[in-house]
């Protein structure tokens, strides 16, 4: 099978549900990729794909390369955005940066426009390149899987259809294709680290092979992955608590018995859905914070991750989240639709008047009588109803108008973030 029925046929595996954008930086890797998504949308015309390309301004030839890329996406009839950032340039490291600023960019602009989906055009190569730098910092199981063809940037899919291909393959369909593109030198500067590794590859007996036995690697890795994740998701129950005041505490006799590393990813998704972070914390420091939890070293409450974590007199550990990390949300009054706050609540709002009001957390405001019988470093973190200075309702308080509650907790959602994001690993 050639490239690019292996290309459609892989489109068609990741069977995109809504309109995508197509990140195009000018090189022949994601010129190629621009001409084969050409090919799929006139197979499938129900969805439509934008071209986004960035110009993060970090090197003279920028503006040029955007504009090369707006006009072959006209003449593509595609719709083409170019995305401009005016930050403050980096003295170093100018390429992770750069590559930092592009998908921030290309994230916003997604979210802004309601767009599902982003696919780039990282490949094999790209693959080996990223496995034997995070091999050199000590990566572990989910590093040393390198890049997945689907994974999630928080509310935006990334696509990768091309990480089945070798820049080899690639370089040869789109010289065959004749296609224009432009060659970025700073890929081949040696000051950086992804070079460097570029031509140790390069160097290497055979580096087809390499590339496709790093390749085969990761594939390994995955599957180790999917095993792990599935006993994770087995323990969830036995280990964790999920309370509706929107906090998890950990059964410490139960999370002691597991294997060490179903515990640790149990801490992990524990502290991502209560702090709302996308990303895993620093191995180092969530290291020391497991073994001092696990051998009950955890003397005084710790913060962490935007939660605070407590040693409880009963053989558990409480995460809560730290009041300080939650923002302040407008809203209108008298809206009717749930409202998702600090991704921890779904709430309901009832309210005749028309001004203004702020869901804000109850933090040093004086603890109302009926919430005092519960915990009291998870009603810090509850959501109350202000107006300016003014607390109009408490959550779980028999406070209404016409026997409705002014605020209430439709749904707790921290349960549902923790298995979103053992899915979102699944491969």
């Amino acid at each position: 099978m050639n490239l690019e029925l292996k290309f459609l046929h892989k489109m068609h595996e990741l069977n995109l549900q809504g309109n995508y954008a197509v990140a195009v930086s000018g090189g022949v890797d994601s010129i190629t990729l621009l001409h084969l998504i050409s090919i799929y949308h006139n197979i499938n015309t129900k969805l439509h794909p934008t071209i986004l390309t960035v110009n993060h301004g970090l090197r003279k030839e920028a503006t040029q390369e955007t504009l090369f890329v707006y006009n072959i996406s006209q003449k593509l009839k595609f719709t083409c955005q170019i995305l401009n950032w005016n930050g403050i340039k980096p003295m170093s490291n100018i390429q992770a940066v750069a590559r930092t600023i592009r998908y921030s960019i290309m994230h916003q602009w997604c979210e802004l426009n309601s767009i599902k989906y982003l696919i780039t055009a990282h490949h094999k190569n790209d693959q080996a390149e990223t496995i034997l730098m995070r091999l050199e910092r000590g990566s572990g199981l989910d590093g040393l899987s390198g890049m997945q063809e689907k994974s999630k940037f928080n509310t935006i899919e990334i696509l990768r259809p091309f990480l089945c291909f070798t820049k080899k393959e690639i370089l040869n369909y789109a010289s065959q294709k004749q296609f224009y593109w432009i060659e970025d030198h700073s890929n081949t500067d040696i000051k950086y680290k992804r070079t460097l590794y570029r031509n140790l590859i390069k160097v290497s007996e055979n580096s087809d092979v390499l590339i496709n036995r790093l390749y085969k690697t990761t594939l390994h890795i995955k599957r180790a992955i999917n095993c792990i994740l599935y006993y994770v998701h087995a323990a969830l129950n036995d280990c964790l608590e999920f309370n509706k005041l929107g906090f998890i505490t950990i059964k410490l006799n139960k999370f002691n018995e597991v294997p060490e590393e179903i515990a640790l990813r149990l801490l992990v998704y524990s502290l991502m859905a209560i702090g709302g972070k996308s990303y895993k914390p620093r191995y180092e420091k969530l290291i020391n914070l497991f073994y001092k939890i696990k051998n009950n070293q955890l003397i005084t409450p710790m913060t962490f991750c935007n939660c605070k974590i407590i040693n409880n007199k009963d053989n558990t550990v409480s995460i809560v989240k730290e009041v300080s990390s939650i923002k302040l949300q407008y809203i209108n009054s008298r809206t009717t639709s749930p409202i998702l706050w600090d991704d921890r609540f779904m709430l309901k709002i009832n309210n005749n008047n028309t001004e203004q009001v702020s869901i804000t957390p109850l933090g040093n405001h004086p603890i109302p009588k009926n919430l005092k019988a519960f915990y009291k470093e998870a009603i810090y973190s509850l959501p109350i109803l202000k107006r300016e200075d003014k607390i109009l309702a408490y959550p779980l308080q028999n406070n209404n108008i016409n026997n409705i509650p002014i605020i209430s907790i439709e749904d707790v959602l921290i349960k549902k973030n923790i298995v979103d994001l053992i899915y979102s690993q699944f491969n």
